[in-house]
């Protein structure tokens, strides 16, 4: 196969942990997590689609599914 580049989707930044409607506690410790040097991976913003799912799970209590890759064999 010819190598190729393949671009991953650009997705849009959302509110700071500060401004969803959350719990105060998964606020504060969000914003902590972020605030971390070196980073964690937690950035200062989610993205839009993520800050959507934090608010319907923590702010209204709806259920989230979250699925991932599945390796082809899992070692023994």
């Amino acid at each position: 196969q010819r190598p190729f580049v393949e671009a991953t989707t650009v997705y849009q930044s959302g509110p700071p942990y500060a401004d969803l409607a959350i719990p105060a506690p998964a606020r504060d410790l969000l914003t902590f997590i972020a605030g971390l040097e070196p980073g964690v991976g937690v950035f200062e913003r989610p993205y839009v689609h993520q800050a959507r799912a934090l608010e319907a799970f923590l702010g209204r209590g709806d259920d989230m599914v979250v699925v991932g890759p599945v390796p082809a064999a899992i070692p023994p």
